[in-house]
């Protein structure tokens, strides 16, 4: 049984995802790295939450705090909201509870900005993605226009996008 029913859950997967290809493609690689990060963070004995190969890296737990952080960054610029992390998870939580919770709750938000996904709309949201990095790289704050020169350089379908949305 187990031998047909995996390549029927195959062909189901791939049948699925013939709608949207790209954004299926990096749903199922986000779902496998969340799965990893977080079993490795509950794996990870406690007392280890702390072990730094040299001095001059993150520890574990500080690796813990910073994907945290990084899914709140990458997912509310995804979106285009404002982070719903009031404070950096990397400097704040210490204890291995503490990081857990914070990971997961990280990995919650991510779900939903992954969840929307769709091809028509990824290039949008790289688009606002780099934005976004642009912005905290040079200090300066978005226009509009920067925006739109932004997301025409990153998809040549963006201008009739514009035309329907008025964007």
């Amino acid at each position: 049984m187990l031998k047909t029913l995996i390549p029927l859950l195959s062909f189901s997967v791939c049948m699925m995802a013939q709608d949207n290809p790209l954004s299926s493609a990096i749903k199922a690689e986000y779902g496998i790295a969340k799965n990893t990060i977080v079993r490795a963070a509950d794996k990870m004995p406690e007392e280890n939450y702390g072990f730094k190969p040299t001095e001059d890296i993150r520890s574990f737990g500080q690796l813990v705090g910073h994907v945290a952080d990084a899914q709140y960054g990458f997912c509310s610029g995804a979106v285009g909201e404002k982070s719903p992390a009031t404070e950096s998870v990397e400097k704040t939580k210490t204890s291995k509870a503490d990081l857990v919770q914070a990971l997961k709750d990280a990995f919650a938000y991510c779900d939903k900005a992954y969840g929307g996904m769709t091809d028509a709309n990824a290039a949008r949201v790289r688009a606002r993605w780099r934005l976004r990095h642009r912005v905290e790289a040079n200090g300066t704050s978005p226009t509009r226009s920067t925006s739109c020169r932004l997301r025409r350089r990153s998809d040549p379908r963006a201008e009739a996008d514009e035309d329907e949305t008025g964007v």
